[in-house]
């Protein structure tokens, strides 16, 4: 099922450049259409690792961290401030650009530091 994001940055002049990690960089005021296959990749770029140590004395691994990836959450269970998921109600919107963007587009602007987006 398509979804709508809507880049709402109260704090960043519209137009202003943020990139979202896993899928791509949006310009605040804009609404884009995000495809399953992007949530996808939301998730594969956001996923956490919930292995351990394998504390079986009889295992070949015992004392070994086994890691054990799981995919992150779905992009409708995340919050991001200023950004809105919807389902897509059959509407056309603007696809978001490819790559990372260093910081923002704004000058003055502070660069981003991780945090919430």
């Amino acid at each position: 099922m398509p979804y709508q994001i809507k880049i709402n940055q109260p704090n960043l002049a519209e137009g202003t450049e943020l990139t979202i990690l896993g899928l791509g960089t949006f310009e605040n005021g804009k609404t884009y259409d995000i495809s399953d296959e992007q949530v996808e990749a939301f998730r594969e770029a956001n996923q956490v690792d919930a292995g351990g140590f394998d504390n079986d004395p009889e295992s070949e691994s015992f004392g070994v961290y086994v890691p054990n990836m799981q995919p992150g959450p779905h992009l409708t269970d995340v919050s991001i401030h200023g950004v809105e998921v919807t389902e897509a109600a059959g509407k056309k919107a603007k696809s978001p650009s490819k790559g990372p963007v260093a910081g923002t587009s704004e000058s003055g602007a502070p660069a981003d530091k991780g945090g919430d987006s």
